[in-house]
């Protein structure tokens, strides 16, 4: 017995620790700070930064197109629309203001972890708030801080952490609203609606959230039409202000277009020769479209070898062909292995300019009939099957490097931080289900993280086909959420039987 008491010690100073009253902010905040910080830390030191000299953070394929339009600006030119809207461009041209390039884009990184470590504290609130338990916020809190989907994007010049951020405070102040009718919380919740639509374009559509749950409580006469207007109006201004700005930026940029945000989803150049037929022929059977990451399925209709063209990957690549359940009558194994090839052949054997487009057009040709036979002949491959094979892919994370395989050689530590994550996915998703079936009876603002949730699968698995893991990253936080309101109420099923 006498032995126990260090331990019963040990547990209760481990409690007031890292299960303290929920109240208590700052202590959380350093909680946060302590856990995401180490993880920010060990990036920076086994992570790498080839392209900007004194830089410590992480970057990827997409860096220049973020920090180039603005040196590009700074240095007399114009902002090119056509890579990227400025979301995340204006907060690096502040600081590049200030400072030389590598400071700004070390600067702006740990503006990230910090935003980023009080946006636990947040969510968590918001948990606590929506659940009223104390067990949800706990949950909610650790499930989101130890995840390794969020937590490695700090320390990239990336969107997905403020993106990730700004989704988090959006709900808050929404919820802030309906605690207090006071209308700034609208304006402040609009504010970062705005944020995270200009750093990602495709969550744009999720604008019109709060006003479809707003218009459910007019309908349910919870609120007047009046209050419909007046709530929408006061949480689409900070939007309206500043996509007028940019509408008419655009307007005198591009000789009187309208492009309200961006004028394509992809990027305006940089592309492999018939990389969308590629792209839309290895979708239409749930293939994995990102050529730049290792096992993606349609590196190998584009003639790479294992392992070719990838910096610092510790994951040894089995490039597969096309699975033959996909072919059809007008294609099979042997038809896309002269795809492959000729496509090879196209990119690096002497040539004649003229055939060399003449033979890209036959593959591209090709790739257009085959797509549309895979649509014809097989539909519940297309339409179905292909769908959840890209949200699979998704989830589980096997599109990029959320799980440190290009940081750390060791498979151990990549194993514990995969199955931390497909624990996570599970209760979340178990709890975001549960979340839907209690608002059919019962419809209140809690709706926001489904609604959030289901439109960013339907778009990006259904819709566009490109569901690359890190665009689940600023939805993230509702999956965290759910998995705490999941756990509080098994809880309560438990506490039924005492």
């Amino acid at each position: 017995m006498i032995l126990l008491i260090p331990f019963k010690l040990t547990l209760k100073m481990i409690s007031k620790i890292f299960f303290t009253n929920p109240e208590k902010w700052p202590k959380w905040f350093l909680i946060a700070l302590l856990v995401k910080g180490t993880f920010f830390a060990v990036m920076l030191k086994m992570g790498f930064s080839e392209d900007i000299k004194g830089f410590w953070g992480g970057t990827n394929g997409d860096l220049f197109s973020y920090i180039d339009p603005i040196e590009n600006l700074l240095a007399g030119g114009n902002y090119n629309i056509d890579n990227r809207i400025p979301g995340y461009a204006a907060c690096y041209f502040l600081l590049r203001l200030l400072f030389t390039q590598a400071v700004a884009c070390n600067v702006l990184i740990f503006i990230q972890l910090l935003v980023a470590v009080v946006s636990v504290t947040y969510l968590a609130k918001i948990a606590r708030i929506w659940f009223r338990s104390d067990l949800a916020f706990y949950v909610t809190f650790y499930a989101y801080v130890f995840s390794s989907l969020t937590n490695i994007f700090d320390h990239y010049l990336l969107t997905e952490s403020f993106a990730a951020s700004s989704v988090i405070f959006w709900t808050y102040f929404l919820v802030k609203f309906e605690q207090t009718n006071q209308k700034r919380y609208l304006v402040v919740s609009g504010a970062f609606m705005t944020f995270l639509i200009f750093l990602k374009p495709v969550h744009a559509p999720m604008l019109g959230i709060a006003s479809l749950v707003w218009g459910i409580y007019f309908l349910q006469k919870k609120i007047t039409f009046k209050q419909l207007i007046q709530r929408s109006a006061f949480f689409l201004l900070p939007f309206l202000v500043v996509d007028g700005a940019w509408i008419v930026r655009n307007y005198n940029y591009y000789n009187g277009a309208f492009v309200p945000i961006s004028k394509s989803m992809w990027h305006a150049e940089g592309w492999p020769p018939n990389f969308f037929q590629m792209a839309d022929f290895t979708a239409a059977w749930g293939g994995d479209i990102n050529f730049g990451l290792p096992k993606n399925d349609i590196r190998w209709i584009m003639g790479f070898e294992n392992d070719q063209y990838l910096r610092h990957w510790f994951v040894h690549e089995q490039i597969q062909p096309v699975p033959s359940y996909v072919y059809t009558s007008k294609f099979n194994g042997d038809s896309l292995f002269w795809i492959r090839k000729e496509s090879q052949r196209t990119l690096y054997d002497t040539m004649p300019e003229t055939e060399r487009l003449r033979r890209r057009e036959i593959v591209k040709q090709k790739l257009i009939a085959y797509t549309n036979a895979i649509r014809t002949e097989k539909p519940f491959l297309y339409y179905v099957r292909a769908p959840l094979r890209i949200a699979y892919r998704f989830f589980i994370g096997v599109s990029g490097s959320h799980f440190l395989e290009d940081v750390v050689q060791a498979e151990w530590p990549r194993k514990i931080l995969f199955y931390y994550h497909l624990i996570l996915v599970s209760l979340g998703s178990l709890g975001m289900a549960l979340l839907l079936y209690t608002q059919l009876r019962s419809f209140n603002l809690q709706s926001v993280a489904w609604l959030s949730g289901a439109y960013t699968v339907l778009i990006l698995c259904v819709v566009l086909r490109h569901a690359e893991t890190r665009y689940l990253a600023p939805v993230w936080p509702f999956w965290s959420l759910c998995a705490g309101f999941l756990v509080k109420q098994f809880w309560r099923f438990l506490t039924l039987f005492k």
